[in-house]
């Protein structure tokens, strides 16, 4: 979930959460197509109407699809980790700690 208080208070944070966000969404549909080519394949085996040129066709997407969504999966954090340099936007205090009951 994103905090939108937090992120009123300063608006260059929008855009790293934007990327992370972009980027999550590509990963997402990475997977879909990466599912829908090999649920295709299963289909076309057990359907017996498995070629060649749609064996090839369904590989080569799904060997497309893997290194992008490891693409994605591995900037999202980059973008999140991006407002990390940004400044506190309020002093933090320490939590107390409940007293022991004996």
């Amino acid at each position: 979930m994103i905090n939108k208080k937090l992120l009123s208070f300063d608006r260059g944070a929008l855009r790293y959460v934007e990327l992370n966000v972009l980027f999550q969404w590509l990963g997402m549909l990475c997977n879909v197509v990466f599912v829908k080519a090999v649920a295709g394949l299963i289909g076309a085996a057990f359907a017996g109407s498995l070629t060649s040129a749609l064996l090839w066709q369904q590989l080569v997407l799904c060997l497309a699809t893997v290194p992008l969504r490891f693409a994605c999966t591995m900037l999202a954090p980059c973008a999140a980790a991006s407002t990390q340099s940004l400044p506190a936007l309020a002093p933090t205090t320490p939590r107390r700690r409940p007293p022991a009951r004996w």
